[in-house]
């Protein structure tokens, strides 16, 4: 992963995590999400279909 995808990745749990508090939930292992990252999801997208979440 270079630094850029990095950054990008940063940016995009960043979202995710203030999403999913708002639900009062929380993302407890960073490195789980990268997978929907990968597949171009949007945090929106995988708070709202919560059946994918690893939590």
């Amino acid at each position: 992963m270079g630094a850029n995808e990095r950054d990008d990745f940063d940016m995009w749990y960043a979202k995710l995590c203030q999403l999913l508090h708002e639900k009062g939930k929380i993302a407890p292992y960073k490195a789980a999400y990268f997978e929907f990252f990968e597949r171009s999801l949007t945090p929106e997208d995988v708070v709202e279909d919560g059946d994918n979440l690893p939590y």
